[in-house]
């Protein structure tokens, strides 16, 4: 049978697992005196937990403060010999190479069937082809197909980057004009990057355009650290920026990402220059989550096209919904995704409170539609923004619901344009 085991911010499927081996403390402590000898620069890493437990019977749950940040494949001596906490200060050749004290592996490597008598340093990298997120190399090929697939009708032309960051490297479409001025666009949950195909000709005539796929979420990007927070989505978005060279910018996120929007210009407004909020998830109001899960589950334990066109069938006011060359792409995508991701976002989203909205400082473009669903009342979260927002600006597009880039594209853009103009 094949061990699950959960490191801190990856899960990897390892090997099947032999009975666990007795330990006693004076094997413990040889392992223990090991690491030390081996630590050549007490500023770079961490302190070492003082004490090396002996394996008990019931082992605590796997969870390591210090330990990997990847996708783990695989335990393997150190080259630097160093131990570290901090999982970019071995990180090299496009992997993460994060140590782990020699006690964590007298705790967990027994369980991962990677034990070893004599324990060293060992660290984790993530060799294995394909992101953690995706249950197999094989359906991620799959998602990477079908993901290309939707890149194939983009309209103008592009380029795909990859920025490393704390939280794993992230792939990033780029168009636009070189000159023109940056936007970044952060998709909606349970999708990718490549949504924003719908308003790509329109904004990419006027803006040099950044569209990440979400650490974390579907897509293409590498997460190597579990999200917990959203101000660790912050903290990613940030870095993101750094490794784009941006250092001011206008943000516009749909959904999920219109929730993170809102928090970049909460958590790092000296980044954030405007603020494009279309029908954000959360921020402002919690989406109905029960009414999301019961109509996104039998897209999400059992995808098929026909399951997975009647959940956007439910956030479009389209009917039939994504029917477009466009949205049978994006469709087929999702239905591969969703076969083959391996776990949720496992971040909870947060309502700001009055006192945080009225701290927001950039200006603030909030679109609705007139049909929108993932809220109980969308006229109170559009009265709580305009009340509680400094600048802020608050549209109903008409003839859209949740779907709002793919029910009114031309109108979105238009808005967009005029605001950041």
């Amino acid at each position: 049978m094949t061990t699950r085991t959960a490191l801190d911010a990856g899960t990897a499927f390892l090997a099947p697992s032999p009975p666990r081996p007795r330990l006693d403390r004076a094997v413990a402590e040889q392992a223990e005196r090991a690491v030390r000898a081996e630590r050549p620069n007490r500023d770079e890493c961490a302190t070492f937990a003082p004490a090396v437990p002996i394996v008990s019977r019931t082992p605590p749950p796997p969870r390591l403060s210090a330990g990997p940040r990847a996708g783990l494949t695989g335990i393997r001596t150190c080259p630097s010999g160093v131990v570290h906490r901090r999982p970019d200060a071995c990180w090299s050749a496009g992997a993460w190479r994060c140590c782990v004290p020699a006690h964590h592996v007298l705790q967990f490597g027994a369980r991962a069937s990677l034990f070893r008598e004599q324990a060293e340093v060992f660290w984790m990298s993530h060799d294995d082809p394909h992101p953690s997120i995706y249950k197999s190399a094989s359906g991620y090929a799959e998602v990477v197909a079908a993901y290309d697939r939707v890149l194939e009708l983009w309209p103008t032309p592009r380029n795909s980057l990859t920025v490393a960051t704390r939280w794993g490297r992230t792939h990033v479409l780029a168009w636009g004009p070189q000159d023109g001025p940056p936007l970044v666009l952060l998709h909606g949950g349970g999708n990718c990057a490549a949504m924003w195909i719908y308003t790509a000709a329109g904004l990419g005539q006027r803006f040099r355009l950044y569209a990440p796929d979400i650490v974390g979420d579907m897509g293409r990007s590498e997460p190597s650290r579990q999200m917990t927070s959203s101000s660790d989505y912050v903290e990613w978005l940030a870095d993101t920026f750094d490794g784009l060279g941006l250092t001011r910018v206008p943000v516009a996120g749909i959904s999920w990402g219109g929730g993170l929007a809102l928090a970049s210009a909460l958590g790092i407004a000296e980044r954030v220059s405007h603020v494009v909020a279309l029908c954000p998830a959360w921020g402002l109001a919690m989406f109905r989550i029960a009414a999301l899960v019961f109509r996104s589950l039998p897209a999400a334990l059992f995808p098929n096209p026909r399951r997975v066109r009647r959940l956007l069938q439910w956030l479009s006011a389209k009917n039939p919904a994504f029917a477009d060359p466009f949205g049978e792409r994006i469709v087929d995508y999702l239905v591969a995704a969703l076969r083959h991701y391996r776990r949720p976002k496992p971040v909870r989203p947060v309502v700001f409170g009055d006192g945080d909205l009225q701290n927001l400082r950039a200006p603030v473009l909030l679109m609705i539609g007139d049909r929108e669903v993932i809220y109980s009342d969308p006229h109170a979260v559009a009265r709580r923004a305009s009340r509680l927002i400094p600048s802020v600006r608050v549209e109903t597009v008409p003839g859209a619901g949740h779907a709002l880039i793919s029910d009114q594209p031309e109108l979105v853009i238009a808005r967009i344009v005029e605001f950041l103009a």
